[in-house]
């Protein structure tokens, strides 16, 4: 994927590709599971793209990442935060 994408945007990408969605449905404030609809298994497949997307980032930090939270917006705090 192209790295010049913001981190939004490459995030987004990943989502429309596993939840097969519009691209207008994936807003920064959106939540996987209450506005997106993703479940446990969406979440997965999620973390596991996120991994190989962002290799800095181990899928034990993406599995300690989402006990805590899924909001997109935070997602990207997150993988911007590691990236630095």
């Amino acid at each position: 994927m192209d790295n010049k994408l913001s981190t939004f945007e490459r995030v987004k990408s990943s989502l429309i590709r596993i939840l097969r969605t519009d691209y207008n449905n994936i807003k920064e404030d959106s939540s996987l599971k209450n506005d997106l609809g993703c479940d446990s298994l969406d979440i997965v497949e999620f973390a596991f793209v996120m991994s190989n997307e962002f290799p800095d980032i181990v899928d034990e930090e993406w599995t300690e990442f989402f006990k805590k939270t899924d909001k997109i917006s935070d997602i990207v705090k997150f993988i911007e935060s590691k990236q630095k």
